[in-house]
């Protein structure tokens, strides 16, 4: 069984679409704030939370995941009210940032641990604090890394994100380095330890599909939304 150790709802809608069959049971490790890089902070801070899930599911194997938002070199986490949420998106306006995803899978059983991160890079544009407050007032921004999320009204904050044009549907948005978990996860299919959600036939398309999209989207040219 695969178990993803978040409440992400991004995240399990990403499996979904995949076809995974898997269940959510949310971490409770403690997040780290201090590592030699901003990558092996992400990375490190998804093991954690995917090593307290295996714990207890022994058999069973658990994907963590950590994203943190980097401005010049700080990191920015989810905000702890309103006011804080407020800053911090006026912070990024109108400046270039970078979003980063760690992602950790692990299955105690068979001594698997693979970790792996994905770096995009994220343009504000010029803000003002109506224009912030008003986004704000749309989307939740409290379990939010930066207090924003691309995926919820991100046409009214973001002007590029890796020079894709959609920030609804980019990979670098995405709360998963997409081809390497989609190759992660179909190579467990293959050894047993996981299995899609449908019909051998149907389902195994639709796996390969996870995986398969994310080429179309790196290979796009960059354009401004």
């Amino acid at each position: 069984m695969l178990i993803l150790a978040s409440a992400s709802p991004r995240r399990r809608e990403l499996l979904a679409a995949g076809g995974f069959e898997f269940t959510v049971e949310p971490s409770g490790a403690e997040e780290i704030w201090e590592a030699e890089s901003p990558a092996v902070l992400t990375e490190t801070n998804a093991l954690l939370k995917a090593r307290e899930v295996a714990s207890r599911r022994k058999g069973d194997v658990v994907i963590g995941a950590d994203t943190l938002v980097f401005l010049d070199g700080h990191v920015l986490g989810k905000p702890k009210d309103l006011t804080e949420a407020q800053e911090m998106v006026g912070r990024l306006s109108g400046r270039t940032h970078e979003v980063i995803t760690g992602v950790a899978l692990i299955h105690v059983g068979n001594a698997l641990e693979e970790r792996f991160h994905t770096v995009s890079k994220v343009t504000f544009k010029a803000l003002t604090e109506e224009e912030i407050g008003e986004y704000l007032n749309l989307i939740e921004p409290l379990d939010k890394a930066g207090g924003y999320a691309a995926q919820e009204h991100g046409r009214r904050i973001i002007s590029r994100i890796d020079g894709q044009a959609k920030p609804g549907d980019l990979l670098s948005a995405s709360p998963f380095p997409e081809r390497d978990t989609a190759r992660c996860l179909l190579s467990l299919i293959e050894i047993g330890l996981i299995k899609l959600r449908d019909a051998e036939a149907e389902s195994s398309e639709r796996g390969a599909t996870f995986e398969a999209a994310t080429a179309e989207k790196e290979s796009s040219p960059d354009q401004p939304i």
